[in-house]
C-alpha cells in the first residue's frame, strides 16, 4: 500500500518539477505583460494548492495530520512576516535580492525533497518490520 501510495506521491511531485521548470525557463523570455498574467496564474495555484492542504490536514483524522497542520501554519506565518519585515525595512527588493530569495527558495524545494526522500525510506522501512 505505502508503495503505490508513494508512487502517486512521486508522479505528481515529477509533474510539479516538470512545470516549475518549463515555466521558469518560458518566463525568461516573457514580455512584462505574460510574465505579470503568469505569475498571477501562478499565486491563484499556490493559494488553492495551499487550501487544498491546510483542509486535508485539518480534516484528517490522524494526530500527526494535526501536528503537521500547526507546524505548517507557524512556518508560512514566519516566512510571510520574516518577508513583510524585509520589504518594510527596505522598501521593496532589489531585482538582486529578488533572484537570490529564487534561487534559496529553491535551494529549500531541493531540501524538502531530500527530507520527503528520508521520511519516505523510513515509513517504507517501518512498513516492512510489519510485513
Amino acid at each position: 500500500m505505502a508503495h503505490e501510495l508513494l508512487s502517486v506521491k512521486l508522479c505528481e511531485l515529477d509533474e510539479k518539477f516538470e512545470r516549475l521548470h518549463s515555466r521558469i525557463q518560458l518566463s525568461q523570455t516573457s514580455d512584462k505583460s505574460s510574465l505579470q498574467k503568469e505569475t498571477q496564474l501562478v499565486r491563484r495555484e499556490c493559494e488553492e494548492e495551499e487550501l487544498i492542504l491546510r483542509r486535508r490536514l485539518k480534516f484528517s483524522k490522524s494526530e500527526m495530520a494535526g501536528k503537521l497542520s500547526e507546524v505548517y501554519e507557524k512556518m508560512e506565518e514566519t516566512v510571510q512576516s520574516a518577508r513583510k519585515e524585509v520589504e518594510s525595512g527596505q522598501g521593496t527588493l532589489s531585482p538582486e535580492e529578488w533572484l537570490l530569495l529564487a534561487e534559496y527558495s529553491l535551494d529549500f524545494a531541493k531540501q524538502a525533497a531530500d527530507r520527503a526522500l528520508l521520511i519516505s525510506l523510513e515509513a517504507i522501512g517501518k512498513q516492512a518490520e510489519t510485513d
